[in-house]
């Protein structure tokens, strides 16, 4: 299933994609629906690492754009993501 596409790729500090799931959770091609996930990748000392995760642009979704909004930010969204990864990866 596609969920977007790579905007931007400057490894290794940040990634900047189009999301084009909508409301519904359905693929929307078009690009101008699409809102942006930026994750950043910064130095810490001690050889930590602090991941930043910004999603904007939800008014772009022509579909239920507060769904989308809700949906990344309820419980499943992006906060369980990323506390999946900091339990995979933080020692």
């Amino acid at each position: 299933m596609l969920l977007g596409s790579v905007l931007e790729w400057e490894p290794p500090a940040r990634v900047l994609l189009a999301w084009h799931l909508n409301g519904d959770w359905e693929y929307d091609p078009d690009p101008a629906h699409a809102s942006e996930v930026e994750v950043r990748f910064v130095d810490l000392a001690g050889g930590r690492t602090r991941v930043e995760l910004v999603h904007r642009g939800f008014e772009r979704h022509v579909t239920k754009p507060e769904d989308v909004r809700r949906g990344v930010g309820g419980e499943g969204g992006w906060g369980s993501i990323l506390a999946g990864y900091a339990a995979v990866f933080v020692s």
